[in-house]
């Protein structure tokens, strides 16, 4: 064998093998009777995550795109026909927040639970094979099974690793429907996410206003932000927001912040006190902040407020205390919305 044979044959196994990352669209359909488009992306060896983030950002013919769920048998066959003879294909299911019960991650039906492992009960529509989910931990990835694939070997569906662990994915599918769901839903926290954009909104109104909204039966409040995962979720979940409203202030004892809003109301998380700073549990504040310095001045506004609330993603970056007010119109601060959280129905009310 010539070295420029060799040469291809370890090219071919390279990019086989997953060396070209690029996520390619292998195909898509549109489903008359729904109205909802389908479309699978071929990305080799893509984690559940991955694809996850991949899908939301992307828009067919003006529509957001998300891990599809597969509630039928009808739509289960229609994805099969879609991605043809691919293998070990990502789609919107996991048991991550209890293991055993598996829900539906994305679209209108995030939250919903459609499996009960331990007594092996089918609630909604589902096609595991045989002895499947087992939530099998393999040694290599040291990580339970907890996302589902479809086609998993060519047959039916799977419970794997976030990574895929011994099989390796070939892919996702993204579902597009007539209208994507205005909030996403979190399987870690339990809660759903709105963003509202309203340019200029004072953080007393945005309070108010986050509370005058309801999902699924919760009633909204601004959004509380308590560790890192939830913060990453958040950015993952809304990449172009800035700029917006949260549920923290110091309003009640300055350099003291605080959770102000849904189950986590009144927890101090944060303390600045004799220039000396203190994490409680989770900040995620820009170097120099909270400063309590109003917008393009040292001291504080004629009215005596100074910053005493905060925003998340400040100018698409960190967290930032403003006054009520933020900044005037068009300047570096100014707020362009609120973030509304739904937390579980028990904690909204109060229990």
């Amino acid at each position: 064998m010539n070295v420029f044979r060799l040469a291809l044959i370890m090219l071919a196994l390279y990019l086989v093998l997953g060396g070209n990352s690029e996520p390619i669209v292998v195909r898509v359909e549109l489903d008359p009777d729904t109205n909802t488009y389908y479309e699978f992306v071929s990305e080799p060896r893509v984690s559940w995550n991955q694809a996850r983030q991949r899908a939301w950002g992307r828009k067919l013919h003006g529509r957001r795109g998300h891990l599809a769920t597969i509630t039928s048998p009808r739509e289960d066959t229609f994805v099969r026909q879609l991605i043809a003879d691919k293998r070990n294909v990502w789609i919107a299911a996991s048991d991550s927040p209890r293991e055993g019960t598996w829900i539906w991650t994305d679209g209108e039906d995030a939250g919903t639970p459609f499996f009960k492992a331990e007594t092996d009960e089918c609630i909604g529509y589902s096609d595991w094979n045989e002895h499947e989910p087992n939530d099998q931990t393999f040694s290599r990835s040291r990580e339970g099974e907890d996302y589902a694939m479809i086609a998993w070997n060519g047959q039916a569906w799977n419970d794997v690793s976030p990574d895929g662990g011994d099989n390796a994915s070939q892919g996702y599918v993204v579902e597009y429907p007539p209208s994507f769901p205005e909030t996403v839903y979190s399987p870690h926290t339990g809660s759903g996410y709105r963003y509202v954009h309203e340019p200029g909104i004072t953080w007393h109104d945005a309070a108010h206003r986050a509370e005058d909204l309801t999902w699924r039966g919760r009633k909204g409040h601004l959004a509380t932000i308590v560790n890192r995962a939830e913060e990453d979720f958040l950015r993952m979940a809304f990449p172009k927001v800035r700029n917006a409203w949260m549920g923290a202030s110091d309003q009640k004892a300055e350099g003291e912040w605080r959770w102000v809003a849904g189950p986590e109301a009144d927890t101090l998380f944060y303390v600045q006190k004799n220039r000396r700073r203190h994490t409680l549990t989770f900040d995620h504040w820009g170097h120099g902040e909270p400063n309590d310095k109003p917008y393009g001045s040292h001291d504080k506004r004629k009215d005596n407020e100074g910053e005493d609330y905060a925003v998340w993603r400040y100018q698409g970056r960190y967290w930032n205390d403003l006054s009520n007010q933020g900044s005037p119109a068009n300047g570096h601060s100014q707020v362009n919305g609120f973030l509304v959280e739904f937390s579980t129905a028990s904690d909204a009310d109060g229990k």
